[in-house]
């Protein structure tokens, strides 16, 4: 059996309590901002709801290469311009990387940096690894946990309350993004320095 342990008196902020966007927090009782309203047969960027199920399929659950999306566009095209005088919903793989690109849904930007081994290589060392440089992208981490919290999907179902749980040894568990060292740190850190 779990248990939670420590000063969760020390500060509002363990209480889990809701704020604005300036970490002030909201008088007791008081509603959410509303959510953005989207229309129920709004699939923009894509045109309609099966070219979005279609690139949900390609692109997320059985993720096809896209030599394989290439192909498959074209025999689409091909069985819908022969059939049907149609165009299919895509022209090829990077048409559909294109739509998925520019969907609004979030403004985080890619960012980049290269890395490569960090001391001085001796150039008759065989590990390829220490002589190459190595380019990484990625998006804010913390713009991103931003977004997704703001997801109403995850709507009364994330517990904003930092806590340290402990099995019934005292050893520490963790059994949730609340209940590790980065979310108790930052609360209690904030509390402190208030």
């Amino acid at each position: 059996m779990s248990s939670l342990v420590g000063p969760a008196a020390y500060s509002d902020a363990f209480k889990g309590l809701p704020c604005n966007e300036a970490g002030e927090f909201l008088p007791l009782g008081s509603e959410p901002p509303p959510w953005p309203h989207r229309a129920q047969d709004d699939y923009s960027p894509f045109p309609d709801q099966p070219s979005f199920s279609l690139v949900d399929l390609l692109y997320s659950k059985i993720q096809c290469s896209g030599k394989n999306i290439d192909n498959l566009c074209e025999i689409l095209g091909a069985y819908l311009s022969k059939n049907a005088d149609l165009d299919g919903p895509f022209q090829n793989a990077q048409d559909i990387y294109n739509t998925i690109d520019s969907i609004a849904l979030g403004d985080i930007v890619w960012q980049s940096f290269e890395i490569g081994h960090p001391g001085p290589v001796d150039p008759d060392d065989p590990a390829p690894w220490k002589h190459a440089k190595y380019e990484v992208w990625f998006r804010d981490p913390r713009l991103v946990l931003q977004q997704i919290l703001s997801n109403r999907e995850f709507d009364g179902k994330i517990d904003f309350c930092p806590k340290v749980v402990v099995d019934g040894n005292e050893q520490r568990v963790y059994q949730d993004f609340m209940s590790g060292n980065w979310a108790w740190d930052k609360a209690v850190r904030s509390s402190f320095h208030h």
